[in-house]
Formats: structure tokens, C-alpha cells, sequence
């Protein structure tokens, strides 16, 4: 595994949830690096403009980066790049994904308090959630099941949307997503 070493103090590295890989935005180099756990060896460095967060998909098959404009990933062992897609994104409001248990969906900060629900790898837009509320948004959080997504914001306030139901009203207005 990865010594403590390799590790700068407050970086934002995360590691793949099989101990495979870890990576960690490079903002000041313009690249992401990864390295692999197993050899403890750097593995790769991949071109991103303005790397901010990484997370590992569920199943470690796949690296989600926010970027300068909005989000790219890349598949896991090729580190060929997959989807990206925009958002509007500040250091104030950072990108923040949260996957479902199988990696099929994800939910991802569009801008300010706004998520886009994803289906994922494809990263084709199934709809866009915004809180009753102007606040900042601190966290997301998927269920693993897909079926509700949470979002902690600011003053402790916690929205929900039990996407399930709101599938099932879709559906009756012929805007399911499929």
C-alpha cells in the first residue's frame, strides 16, 4: 500500500476502494497522478486543467476528476479518458460526486447547489435537482440503490428526493429516463 510518505498533508488523494490504485490532483502541475498500490510506484500522470477532487467508482473501474470547466473521467488500468462533461464549478463550490452501489449512477455538482443525476459510464444527463433552498451544499450521498439522494448543506439542513417516486411521476408524463 501507498506509504504516508508519498502523501503531501492536506492533499486530496483518494484511493480505489480494491487498494489497487490511488490518485491525487496536481493543480500547480496541471495533471492528475496515480499511482499503483501494488508496486508503490507512480503509474501514470494524466493532463487535467485545473484538477480540483477525484473519487473511484464503486467497482474501482473508473477515475471521476473535477476539472477547471466541469468533470472528466478515465477508465482504470488504460487510463484512457472516457465522458466529460461541463459544469459550472468555483473554489467555493467544488465538484462533488456520489455514487450508487453499482457505479451505474451517478449524482454530480452542476453548479452552486444544483446536481445532475448521471447514468455512468455514459455520463448521459437523466435530470437536474435543485433544492428549494439557496445554500451551500457540503455533501452528496447516493443510496445503494439509487433510489434516494441526499444532500447535506449548510446549517445542517439535509434535502432529499426520493428518486424512485420522482421516476415513477416521469414516467406518467412520458419523461422517464431510460
Amino acid at each position: 500500500m501507498l506509504p504516508p510518505s508519498r502523501i503531501s498533508a492536506g492533499s486530496l488523494w483518494k484511493a480505489s476502494r480494491n487498494a489497487r490504485w490511488a490518485a491525487s490532483p496536481n493543480l500547480v502541475k496541471q495533471q492528475i497522478t496515480i499511482w499503483d498500490c501494488h508496486s508503490d510506484r507512480v503509474q501514470t500522470n494524466l493532463p487535467a486543467r485545473g484538477p480540483a477532487r477525484v473519487w473511484f467508482s464503486p467497482e474501482s473501474g473508473w477515475l471521476v476528476a473535477c476539472v477547471e470547466n466541469g468533470y472528466c473521467t478515465w477508465e482504470t488500468g488504460t487510463w484512457r479518458p472516457g465522458p466529460s462533461w461541463e459544469a459550472r464549478l468555483d473554489s467555493g463550490d467544488p465538484g462533488e460526486v456520489a455514487f450508487c452501489a453499482n457505479g451505474r449512477l451517478i449524482a454530480a455538482r452542476q453548479e452552486r447547489e444544483t446536481f445532475r443525476l448521471l447514468s455512468f459510464p455514459e455520463c448521459r444527463e437523466l435530470v437536474t435537482l435543485k433544492p428549494p433552498l439557496v445554500l451551500p451544499v457540503r455533501s452528496a450521498c447516493l443510496s445503494p440503490d439509487g433510489s434516494r439522494l441526499w444532500l447535506l448543506a449548510a446549517g445542517f439542513r439535509l434535502f432529499e428526493w426520493n428518486l424512485a417516486n420522482l421516476r415513477e411521476e416521469l414516467m406518467r408524463a412520458g419523461l422517464d429516463w431510460q
